[in-house]
């Protein structure tokens, strides 16, 4: 957060290169608002989730911002006070992986056994299976992949906009 503004930095920030970061409000949210349709915004980064205890502030913004724009929600990768976690192997974060693990509708497990995001497979991901999935999934990725991250990772999104029928993916069938 700059000057009350929050912003996207890039990995590796360096403060010489303040140019490079986006200004969530002007560069996304007024960006979106000219296209008449809900939004849903996915932040991939660490701390992003959970106007709450810790990086409180930083959550709040990303809250308050999406509120002040009718239609946009935010699905962050983890809540305000956990990491964001990268492997190589993934080419990509944890959340981002388990976002295309969704939309693939790829089988995955844990401890509880088989699960997919199209929980009722009618072909279409709706917000709540996505976000169902997605808070199985992670967790399962980091822990499997990061045995000795020092946080756990769970995505986050404020109840108030979480849509749960809200459609928002159609599997095409192979």
């Amino acid at each position: 957060i700059s000057e009350n503004r929050f912003q996207i930095l890039q990995t590796g920030y360096d403060p010489r290169y303040q140019d490079l970061a986006i200004d969530f409000k002007r560069n996304i949210l007024e960006v979106l608002s000219r296209i008449n349709c809900k939004k849903l915004v996915f932040l991939d980064a660490c701390h992003s989730g959970g106007a709450k205890d810790g990086y409180g502030a930083l959550s709040k913004a990303v809250v308050d911002l999406a509120k002040t724009q009718p239609g946009v929600s935010t699905l962050s990768s983890c809540s305000s006070t956990e990491k964001s976690y990268e492997d190589a192997s993934w080419g990509n974060g944890a959340f981002t992986k388990a976002l295309l693990e969704a939309f693939a509708d790829s089988e995955c497990t844990d401890v509880n056994g088989r699960f997919q995001a199209d929980t009722n497979r009618d072909g279409i991901i709706r917000l709540g299976e996505l976000y169902e999935f997605l808070r199985r999934r992670v967790p399962e990725l980091v822990k499997q992949t990061i045995p000795n991250a020092p946080t756990s990772q769970t995505p986050f999104m404020p109840e108030n906009q979480l849509d749960i029928n809200l459609p928002i993916y159609f599997i095409e069938k192979k």
